[in-house]
């Protein structure tokens, strides 16, 4: 019933590397102000909807880098938590 969990550090170190680096690098590219010095409520709308999706963009790119710390900071525990496990059976 004991089976081995194996984990690949570095492999996943390379994933959550990558993943941060296209994270960091992402940017959108939203009008911010789309037909400047138009009244219409459409192009307001659009104003606005321009803004709300430009934040989720942000606050998404902001979680995303949050998880990939996370995920090193797991995996470098479970390594730590490996190799103390292991050497108390020496």
């Amino acid at each position: 019933m004991s089976e081995q969990i194996n984990i690949d550090i570095a492999e996943v170190n390379k994933v959550t590397d990558q993943l941060q680096s296209s994270s960091q690098a992402f940017t959108s590219s939203l009008p911010s102000d789309f037909a400047s010095g138009n009244e219409l409520d459409a192009v307001k709308k659009i104003n606005e909807l321009n803004k709300a999706l430009q934040d989720a963009a942000d606050q998404y790119k902001a979680l995303l880098l949050k998880n990939v710390q996370a995920t090193k900071e797991s995996i470098q525990s479970m390594k730590e938590t490996d190799e103390e496990v292991g050497a108390s059976f020496k």
